[in-house]
């Protein structure tokens, strides 16, 4: 489970095993990866390792410190999986029995879902009439806007860019491909530690949202974990939820470094590593937002929590000074989501118990941070990737 569902917070908690709270990725007006943070790489590198990344995603600066640790930060603005797989090739041909760690950030499934033609030829249907790129979106802010909107044309513009945004994961998924040939190629597959995930999810119309950083629903925070290597159990298979932040921990102490513990979170492949009964697992959001469909409104609420327990996810949304005021949405794991129940005046002790383990959560994570003021050019890349407004 991710932590946040956009990318700044996410990654930054990829990195250090940090919760959002904690490092202070909240919102794009916080964003610096604090020097006291320390980070995998940072470990990796004490360690003797030599440490690259590559990134696709122009929002993850230097300029904010996403390359602390790091000796090399390769920044490759929108590239293509394929093309960020061929540029690490170097690096790694590079290597030979020296220790290494590689940090690959593809960027293929994201807005505006404009995959490859092969891919969509494969996995899209035609175009529908008078579509535009982005159109899924630009319709439902318009219908939220108060305007009057074909809601046919809008279905239809959400269900193609979801098919495209499964072309566009059948690329990520080609180029993963090539790694692992590479890695075969150069023989080290056998003796790499290869962890795949991913920042954040996507919705398609699930609870009435779309894209992503706006909500913390399932579609947006449910990820893929794979972990692959030397000391991890082959052919095991977990259903149950882990969180994001215990991954640098877990590669930290699976590599045998000797700065692991310097690292928070804990090691998810260690002894009684499984999830116990009655763990929670936490999320928050900043860029929150919420429709009321009926109204023809979308209201900017800014801060979201969310608490999942093995039977029930709370989503907590405070607006104003009163309990009264706020949000609450119980949820159950066997509700459709594109059909939303909210059980929280059916089970309103069970919403009262996770609202309050999400004010100790908070209280017990937070601190303050000094604000790092994202400069325009930042801002401009968040506003044309759908995180910002204008």
């Amino acid at each position: 489970m991710a932590p946040a569902p956009w990318t700044l917070p996410s990654t930054a908690t990829l990195l250090s095993g940090l919760d959002p709270l904690r490092h202070g990725f909240v919102n794009y007006n916080s964003s610096f990866l604090h020097y006291a943070d320390t980070t995998l790489a940072e470990v990796c590198r004490s360690a003797g390792l030599h440490t690259a990344a590559f990134i696709a995603n122009p929002i993850l600066s230097p300029g904010l410190n996403f390359d602390q640790g790091f000796d090399e930060y390769h920044e490759l603005h929108l590239a293509r999986g394929s093309e960020l797989i061929a540029q690490a090739r170097p690096f790694l041909e590079e290597r030979g029995d020296e220790r290494f760690l590689l940090y690959l950030h593809l960027f293929d499934p994201h807005r505006p879902y404009v995959p490859l033609a092969t891919d969509a030829a494969a996995l899209c249907d035609p175009k529908p009439p008078d579509y535009t790129v982005g159109d899924g979106v630009a319709l439902t802010r318009a219908l939220y806007g108060g305007e009057e909107v074909d809601e046919t044309r809008r279905q239809s513009a959400i269900a193609f860019e979801s098919q495209c945004y499964d072309a566009e994961v059948a690329g990520c998924d080609r180029a993963l491909d090539e790694l692992l040939q590479l890695l075969t190629e150069l023989s080290l597959r056998e003796r790499t530690v290869m962890v795949i995930t991913s920042d954040h999810g996507e919705a398609f119309g699930e609870h009435g949202r779309l894209g992503h950083s706006n909500g913390l629903y399932d579609s947006m925070l449910h990820v893929p974990l794979l972990f692959h290597g030397p000391g991890v159990p082959q052919g095991e298979r977990r259903s149950a939820s882990v969180e994001l932040k215990d991954v640098p921990r877990t590669l930290a102490e699976v590599a045998h470094l000797p700065g692991a513990g310097d690292l928070a979170g804990s090691n998810l492949l260690g002894a009684g590593s499984a999830p116990r009964d009655g763990e929670l697992l936490f999320s928050s959001t900043w860029l929150g937002q919420q429709p009321f469909p009926d109204e023809k409104r979308l209201e900017e609420v800014g801060r979201v929590f969310r608490v999942q327990s093995q039977d029930w996810t709370l989503v907590w949304t405070p607006r104003g000074d009163g309990e009264g005021d706020d949000l609450l949405e119980l949820i159950s794991p066997r509700d459709d989501p594109f059909h939303p129940i909210n059980h929280a005046a059916d089970h309103p002790e069970v919403a009262r118990r996770l609202r309050s383990a999400i004010v100790t959560w908070m209280t017990s994570t937070q601190r303050d941070r000094g604000t790092h003021l994202s400069g325009e050019g930042t801002l401009d890349f968040l506003r044309a990737l759908g995180y910002a407004g204008d």
